[in-house]
């Protein structure tokens, strides 16, 4: 028997960056008439349909335009259309630049459960190559930053601030993840990023790797990205 309470009970488990933010941005365009501050130089309102369509394009590693217009409710035909325009286009990576922004931070200022750091790592998989990128590059310069710092520090038994082992933590529990998520590409930490985590920074920290590690044993059918993002958007705009 089909069970929709139970189903949206599961959903609401999942803990997605970027479909949390379209919700946000989508409630805080109502709010705010309808109107993007400036777009080559000239306020642009677009009806909020057009706005959601445009937010929804950070999924375009996953969704197709058909699946952008099913959620918002508008045509195939319309969203060609606006995907033709200059104000248009520039919006959708005006966006993307302020998602990847807000994913950064979100990621770097947080820390969060093995369970959710699996959620987000393959909510990160759904998103178009471009977004990724956006995100990927800078983080993973961090990390390896840190490791550095890291390894170096502990072959001179020199102090770390705690502060270094927990950014680290929070990077290394997201990256750790991606491999499984994005077969084509992902390729699986090194050896060094893991001693680095298990060895000394989970220790230092006085936390369980095994946690982690146990999480990272779970199928990725366990997070059915597609059909739960479009769950948990569909009470944006009811059939």
């Amino acid at each position: 028997m089909h069970c929709p309470d139970n189903e949206n009970t599961k959903d609401q488990q999942f803990f997605f960056l970027g479909q949390q933010w379209i919700k946000t941005s989508i409630i805080e365009y109502r709010q705010s008439n309808q109107t993007i501050s400036r777009l080559l130089r000239i306020r642009v309102q677009f009806p909020e349909k057009f706005f959601a369509a445009a937010l929804l394009h950070i999924y375009l590693g996953t969704f197709s335009l058909e699946d952008i217009t099913d959620l918002v409710l508008v045509t195939q035909e319309e969203l060609t259309f606006q995907r033709a325009q200059i104000d248009f286009l520039i919006l959708v990576d005006r966006l993307k630049v302020e998602f990847t922004r807000h994913f950064r931070e979100k990621l770097t200022s947080n820390v969060y459960t093995p369970a959710d750091y699996g959620a987000i790592a393959a909510e990160f998989a759904a998103f178009d190559e471009m977004t990724r990128n956006q995100i990927r590059v800078p983080l993973y310069i961090e990390m390896r930053e840190l490791a550095g710092s890291i390894a170096r520090k502990s072959e001179f038994d020199l102090p770390i601030d705690r502060s270094i082992f927990r950014s680290f933590q929070k990077l290394f529990s997201f990256f750790v993840f991606e491999p499984n998520f994005m077969p084509v590409g992902g390729k699986p930490l090194s050896r060094e990023f893991s001693h680095i985590a298990e060895e000394i920074v989970w220790q230092r920290l006085g936390e369980d790797f095994a946690a982690l590690a146990s999480q990272l044993e779970v199928e990725p059918e366990h997070y059915p990205i597609k059909p739960t993002i479009k769950r948990l958007f569909a009470d944006l705009y009811p059939q």
